[in-house]
Parts: C-alpha cells; sequence; structure tokens
C-alpha cells in the first residue's frame, strides 16, 4: 500500500463574517483540493488551527465541505491544535456522529446550534424547530419574530432539498445531506444560521430557465436574479419563488445580513442593500451552497 503524502495547513483565521473573509476562508481551506483535483497524488491533510483563535458556523461548514471533497478524491482530513478553534471544531464534530437520542444528553452551551446533517424536508423542519428553541432561549427573542424566521427559513431550505438533486452527475447522486449550524448570542443581540447542501448550486439549476440574455451572465448575477419574486418558479411548478426574495425584504427589514454563496457567484444583502459579485479563481468556487443569516433580536 502506497504511504500518502502528508500535508499542514495552517489557517491564522477562520470567519464568515462578511463576503471578504468568507471568499478567503474558503480559499484557505480549499489549497489543497484543488491540488488533488489536479491529481496530485492522494495525501493526509492536518487543518492546524494552533494559530487560529476562533471559527464561525459558516466556516465550520466550509470545512465540512472541504473535508467531504478530500473524502472525495481519497485524501484524509483531520484538524488538531490547541485552542477555542479546535475545541470548537471537536465540540461540533462530536454532536455530528451521536444519534438523535444521545444528543438529548449532549452538553450545549445557551444559545449553541451545534453542526448536524439533515436529510429530508421533515427532518428539516424538526431541526428548525430545534433552532428556533434555541433562539428563543439562548437569546431572549420574541417568539412571534422567530416563528416568522423560521417559516421562511423552512421555505429556502426545503427549496434546497427539493432542487439540490437537479442536474447532479450521477456519480454525486443521490444529494449529500444538508448541514446547518448557527448559534445565538444575548450580549450581542444576534442571532446566525449556516446551512450548506452539495447540490448542483442555484447557477448550475437555475440558469437553463432563465431568458436567452441570461445564458452569458456571471453566477453572482444569476443568484441575485433568483432573489426576484417568480423567478424560481420557473424551476418547478411546485415553487412559487417566494422563498428567497421573502428571506431577503425580512433580512432588510430585520437589518441583519445574508449571504448565498453558489459556484463562483455570491450575493449579499446588508444595510438594506443586495450586492453581487463573481469570482473566477479555482479555489473560490463551491459545488452546492452555503446560505449564511444573520439576524437582530429586537430589531
Amino acid at each position: 500500500m502506497t504511504k500518502k503524502h502528508a500535508h499542514t495547513v495552517s489557517p491564522r483565521r477562520l470567519d464568515t463574517s462578511s463576503p471578504d473573509e468568507l471568499i478567503a476562508t474558503h480559499a484557505r481551506l480549499q489549497r489543497l483540493v484543488v491540488k488533488a483535483k489536479a491529481g496530485k497524488p492522494p495525501g493526509s491533510v492536518n487543518y492546524d488551527l494552533s494559530e487560529c483563535e476562533s471559527i464561525d458556523p459558516g466556516a465550520l461548514l466550509l470545512m465540512m465541505y472541504a473535508g467531504a471533497k478530500l473524502g472525495e478524491l481519497g485524501w484524509d482530513a483531520y484538524a488538531t491544535g490547541e485552542g477555542t478553534a479546535h475545541a470548537i471544531v471537536l465540540h461540533n464534530l462530536t454532536h455530528f456522529n451521536l444519534s438523535d437520542e444521545e444528543r438529548k444528553q449532549f452538553p450545549k452551551e445557551v444559545g449553541e446550534f451545534p453542526l448536524r446533517a439533515v436529510k429530508d424536508a421533515n427532518h428539516m423542519v424538526a431541526e428548525l424547530d430545534d433552532w428556533a428553541s434555541t433562539v428563543r432561549q439562548g437569546a431572549g427573542a420574541n417568539p412571534e419574530d422567530v416563528a416568522e424566521w423560521q417559516t421562511q427559513i423552512a421555505e429556502v431550505t426545503t427549496n434546497a432539498i427539493q432542487h439540490g438533486p437537479t442536474g447532479l452527475s450521477p456519480e454525486r447522486q443521490p444529494m449529500p445531506p444538508i448541514l446547518l449550524a448557527g448559534h445565538a448570542d444575548k450580549q450581542t443581540r444576534r442571532v446566525q444560521l449556516a446551512v450548506i447542501d452539495r447540490g448542483a448550486g442555484v447557477p448550475a439549476v437555475l440558469r437553463p430557465k432563465l431568458p436567452e440574455h441570461f445564458k452569458g451572465e456571471k453566477d453572482g448575477r444569476i443568484i441575485k436574479e433568483a432573489c426576484r419574486p417568480g423567478v424560481t418558479s420557473r424551476c418547478s411548478p411546485q415553487n412559487q419563488g417566494a422563498g428567497l426574495p421573502t428571506l431577503v425584504g425580512m433580512v432588510k427589514a430585520n437589518g441583519g445580513t445574508l449571504q448565498i454563496f453558489s459556484h463562483r457567484g455570491l450575493v449579499h444583502v446588508r444595510n438594506g442593500k443586495m450586492y453581487h459579485r463573481t469570482h473566477d479563481k479555482s479555489d473560490r468556487r463551491l459545488e452546492g451552497t452555503l446560505t449564511i443569516l444573520t439576524l437582530r433580536i429586537g430589531a
């Protein structure tokens, strides 16, 4: 058996609080994935977190994504190090690998929503019930606000389950489970939820359904178009095309932020405005969709 070469990646920052940080974090974690795709002999990757002070829910999901991509290519991936970031990763992975029954006894901090996987729409509803309970208890959010947030998030994530498998290659079917992680902080009055799927991605699903003049548009512009009312209904007769637009409207009204990253495109909602961008470098591509939602409590 051929011995695998060992590689170490030592990120000092793993943060997705802004588009720039999100893309930089993704690029750090993808560095060896790009080499593996280029045919570099399989090896093992150690994400050494010794110099990384913390990792937020979005970055945690991007690390899980990188590990999964390396695994598909025959590589091994693991995290080591001392300090807060490694402790957070280990804590979330422990929760992730427990059964539903075992998780009831899992020690969690107030407001913590540790990593978990969702396989279908019914499971998603149950996990979002848990998230809503976390937000109410951990951050003291108004139950009516939480109910509205939960409804809008449920519609968007259910659409991801519905549309995600569309156009996937045979070797990627069925679509891998959707991953979720988040937290609610009473001190900062902020709630965050990060969701990642490894489906076909917004641009791949939507572009073939758009008018001809959109065919040459870049991914960021396509994702922005998906946020307009009625657009995503072209992908399925069951879809009313209101999920993303309503979520965007809710974020604007709340004064929160929303990031949607898929393929090479990223849409960002902040201060009531929407921005989009496209990144062409290979280490800035995501096969699937990452959504990071941050809401203000008491807005």
